[in-house]
């Protein structure tokens, strides 16, 4: 058989002839506002997507600061998930049908994740009140630092209440 006989059936297709160059996600992430001003190396960097952690990149804050940051804001939207705050506070994080007031003997998820809130809340209101305010602008909401020294404070208490750093003096002693 020749070609001609072998083509196909149905009708034949037409390809675009202009076909749009292939998106670079990695550059259009790097020219991102917040990531400017960076150094080029860290621009791509996942802890280059916050505040905190571009902080981290440049030298300002250490790591174990960090983290105890990362841990605050992580308890932070859980806490607000689970009383059921507006969903401009609370991120997209599932609520529980039951209610922390009403939980059985400690029991519960949401009760768990109420106190892990007002345990950390209460270490950084013993920090001072300009380190609390410090550390939830920078971790939670994700806006700049207007004092970097005060945040500082607030998050070495959180880093040593979770044991973070070497202090031998942590809460639990």
């Amino acid at each position: 058989m020749d070609g001609a006989a072998m083509a196909r059936a149905g009708r034949k297709r037409k390809y675009p002839r202009n076909i749009a160059p292939a998106v670079n996600y990695r550059a259009m992430a790097a020219l991102q506002p917040h990531r400017r001003g960076l150094p080029e190396a860290h621009r791509l960097d996942q802890k280059a997507a916050t505040r905190l952690g571009c902080l981290c990149l440049v030298g300002m804050i250490t790591e174990a600061q960090y983290l105890a940051g990362l841990d605050y804001a992580h308890a932070t939207g859980q806490y607000l998930s689970t009383v059921e705050a507006p969903r401009s506070l609370s991120g997209s994080g599932g609520g529980y049908d039951c209610k922390p007031d009403s939980c059985p003997a400690g029991s519960c998820e949401c009760l768990r994740r109420v106190v892990r809130y007002d345990e950390l809340y209460c270490v950084l209101a013993k920090a001072g009140r300009r380190p609390l305010i410090e550390v939830n602008r920078v971790a939670v909401h994700n806006q700049r630092s207007s004092e970097l020294e005060v945040l500082r404070i607030g998050l070495n208490a959180l880093a040593r209440h979770l044991r973070l750093t070497n202090d031998r003096k942590s809460a639990y002693g």
